[in-house]
């Protein structure tokens, strides 16, 4: 079995400051879209289950609102 000897090593390139704080820059863009996403998504889910429920009668606004709760 080869071992990993220094001669093996490469140099690591790490970036500057500024690159890092422009990267997460970009980065946080991303991360607020995603989250947006994943709330509008639960919405939208808890929406099409209940829409249907209340109006047929089958399901009350104050039903709902405790289902809605108990969801959270």
């Amino acid at each position: 079995m080869r071992r990993i000897q220094r001669r093996h090593w490469q140099p690591v390139l790490v970036p500057g400051w500024q690159v890092i704080q422009a990267f997460n820059g970009a980065m946080w863009w991303f991360l607020v879209q995603g989250a947006a996403a994943t709330i509008e998504s639960a919405t939208a889910t808890l929406r099409d289950t209940l829409l249907p429920h209340l109006m047929s009668g089958r399901l009350t606004v104050r039903d709902a609102e405790a289902r809605v709760e108990a969801a959270l």
